[in-house]
């Protein structure tokens, strides 16, 4: 019999041959994150649920039906070791064509603007994705992610990082009591959580979620008026008129590598003996 203190989630178990999670400050030295930030795996749903219509809304959180919505995600893994790939950087951008940098035999490498930067690559990455929502949307999502029709292969942070989507499975979390131990995984852990558990770690400021806004023009005369918010799905095709610029809504976070010296109350995934920290998607 399940306890008021149980939680359904969707828990998704995926592995990735290599992968690499941008930081978007960094340019030289193409930096990664040791796990994916929130807004990559709302994108990495948004590619295996492409053609199931009847949940779009609901992944965007715009659904009529304020029961349905995915309210958390949580997020562990680890990986194997990290590499350093030598690659090289190119522009497309139009005012970059008649650039010639590089020659070979005098003739153009590439006609446009390019440099050689390091990418740091994660190798044999294993993680363990949590989905919060009511439990009648879990089985429309479990059904949805068990038989994907994506548009292009499943990838999680670049297009080539591939992903192997190993187990589906509505579980349940339980509230406990969590014993002193080290856990195999790294965790994304809210900030405001971390600090009341007293987790020792690295802070990072992720993104979540991105909004649409419809950049509106001033008049002749008058003061420039703000962007409004536009309620779009992420599959949206029917996009309102105007330019449409991208605001990305960020979180801080710990990365809590697993070593737990004293006991705490959090939700616990018994299956996988760990546990689990929840971040609201629509805080």
């Amino acid at each position: 019999m399940r306890s008021s203190e149980d939680l359904p989630v969707l828990r998704l178990e995926l592995y990735q041959p290599s992968a690499h999670y941008r930081l978007p400050y960094a340019y030289q030295r193409r930096l990664t994150y040791p796990l994916p930030p929130y807004s990559t795996i709302l994108g990495f749903l948004q590619n295996l649920v492409s053609d199931h219509i009847s949940i779009k809304p609901y992944l965007n959180g715009n659904s009529e039906i304020a029961t349905l919505p995915l309210k958390g995600i949580g997020v562990a893994g680890h990986f194997h070791s990290k590499a350093v790939e030598y690659t090289w950087m190119r522009s497309f951008a139009s005012k970059s064509g008649n650039t010639r940098r590089y020659e070979i035999y005098g003739f153009p490498e590439h006609p446009g603007q390019q440099i050689p930067v390091k990418v740091d690559t994660l190798e044999q990455v294993e993680l363990v994705i949590y989905l919060e929502a009511e439990e009648e949307f879990l089985e429309v999502l479990e059904e949805a992610v068990s038989n994907p029709q994506p548009y292009e292969i499943p990838h999680l942070g670049r297009a080539e990082d591939f992903v192997i989507l190993e187990t589906v499975k509505v579980v349940e979390l339980t509230r406990t009591k969590v014993k002193p131990k080290h856990f195999p995984y790294s965790f994304w852990v809210p900030y405001e959580e971390a600090q009341r558990l007293r987790l020792e770690g690295l802070l990072y400021k992720i993104a979540l979620r991105a909004e649409n806004r419809v950049i509106q023009k001033a008049s002749q005369g008058k003061k420039s008026k703000p962007s409004q918010p536009v309620q779009l799905s992420f599959f949206s095709e029917d996009l309102p008129q105007g330019p449409i610029s991208r605001v990305i809504h960020n979180v801080p976070v710990l990365l809590w590598e697993g070593e737990l010296p004293y006991a705490i109350e959090a939700y616990f995934d018994s299956e996988k003996e760990i546990p689990v920290f929840l971040q609201p998607i629509y805080a």
